[in-house]
């Protein structure tokens, strides 16, 4: 079985339009939608959930997930802010590694702690033929990129904190509000997870307004490449 974490209702809507015989059932206030998708001819085991914003919504979310589903694999799709000048709104950034931007040095003496969680090889290479396989229809898609994905709960929309942000992670793409819990507990649970993050703005000051603008279309891209990668792994 596949997990799907998505924040937002524009974030899972497309693939949960996409399950068959879909059934629903609510643990600690989320709805959480299984069923199968149809890929390559054959039916796979699916479960989504709407999370909500933030960093305790997504991790008891994906920890409701794995004890009542146990999925295989865990994909977080969604929007984030690009951190990296280089990428700009409608970019996808597919994670090789996570960290939380907003906790501080007392958590590295407790477990589960680590700097970052690194995604598998295996998983960043099917993101990539995913990638490859939309563009080859769609030449106009997006643009790629492969970095760290960095998270906090608060919406970043301030040049002061965005480069706040970029100066402690150097290596940062692009920040978000729920990618390093679901990978704590991932990481917890021994589960494999995938993240697909596309720029709806540029964690700058003008974010709020390109947000608003391109929440939709960021979104249904994310979903687009989930969707491939489902039908790859």
């Amino acid at each position: 079985m596949i997990g799907i974490i998505g924040a937002l209702k524009q974030e899972v809507e497309l693939i949960k339009s996409q399950i068959q015989d879909i059934s629903c059932e609510n643990i600690l206030g989320s709805d959480f939608f299984s069923g199968k998708i149809f890929c390559k001819n054959i039916l796979k085991n699916i479960v989504i959930s709407e999370c909500s914003i933030g960093k305790v919504n997504a991790a008891a979310s994906v920890s409701a997930m794995i004890l009542k589903y146990s999925p295989d694999l865990i994909i977080n799709t969604g929007i984030s802010g690009s951190l990296d000048n280089n990428i700009n709104i409608l970019d996808i950034v597919v994670a090789d590694k996570i960290s939380a931007h907003d906790e501080g040095e007392v958590f590295e003496k407790y477990f589960p702690f680590e700097s970052c969680f690194k995604i598998k090889e295996k998983y960043i290479d099917i993101a990539q033929e995913a990638f490859k396989n939309i563009n080859n229809i769609n030449n106009n898609f997006s643009k790629l990129k492969i970095g760290q994905v960095v998270t906090g709960d608060e919406f970043i929309c301030s040049n002061i904190k965005k480069n706040n942000i970029k100066n402690k992670f150097k290596d940062s793409l692009t920040v978000d509000m729920e990618a390093s819990a679901i990978a704590k507990v991932c990481f917890r649970a021994k589960k494999d997870f995938v993240v697909i993050k596309t720029i709806s703005d540029e964690a700058n000051d003008e974010a709020k307004k390109n947000y608003d603008n391109f929440i939709d279309l960021a979104a249904k891209r994310s979903a687009e490449l989930t969707l491939e990668i489902i039908n790859l792994v």
